[in-house]
């Protein structure tokens, strides 16, 4: 898991946009260098079941994060054919999460070989993960690299999150479809405060 304040791709802004392809016009004009300091590397990945996108972001700190769930993101990321205000999720270090209490969230990237296989494999596996504690799976990919892959999920709490990490094996992916093992986050919403005002 990531220490938060050394982190790289420790905040993510979940947003829903009916219509893409005008959204992502958008996306695609805004200026390269317009994110704020403290803010950098913006990847944009496309959920596979509806409408909804992450943003995943770079920040050099808790405090530059928040700034940036403020109001910071509208500089490179389009509010205009937004439905709603984003969530914002942030990295938690996993030293902190594992002594939480309660649920939390967690955010995997694999990257993969054969995506087709992978995701076959992925919905095979939903009763275990669920049995584990991990629900409300959604899978997004990058929009410049199908294989390159975003997992969202809930989970009952980080530590019953890690042992079944450990007993049922999600790193059994890689056998079956050639995958690196992913990159596990403990993340947290942050609250409703620290998002978009409209």
């Amino acid at each position: 898991m990531l220490n938060v304040p050394q982190a790289r791709e420790n905040l993510v802004a979940h947003i829903t946009v009916p219509d893409y392809t005008a959204w992502r016009a958008r996306f695609d004009a805004a200026p390269q260098d317009g994110a704020p300091a403290g803010i950098s590397g913006t990847t944009l990945f496309r959920n596979i079941d509806d409408d909804s996108l992450l943003v995943l972001v770079d920040a050099a700190g808790a405090e530059e994060a928040r700034q940036w769930a403020h109001g910071g993101w509208k500089t490179t990321v389009p509010e205009q054919g937004q439905v709603g205000a984003p969530a914002f999720y942030l990295g938690v270090d996993a030293d902190i999460a594992l002594a939480t209490e309660g649920p939390m969230n967690v955010l995997v990237r694999f990257q993969l070989s054969d995506y087709g296989t992978w995701h076959g494999l992925f919905q095979y596996m939903e009763t275990s993960r669920v049995s584990g504690g991990v629900t409300n799976s959604r899978v997004f990919r990058n929009i410049h690299d199908g294989n390159d892959v975003l997992v969202l999920a809930d989970i009952a709490g980080a530590q019953r999150a890690r042992d079944w990490l450990i007993v049922d094996q999600l790193t059994g992916y890689p056998a079956a479809t050639g995958v690196d093992k992913g990159t596990w986050r403990y993340i947290t919403e942050l609250p409703a405060g620290d998002g978009s005002q409209r």
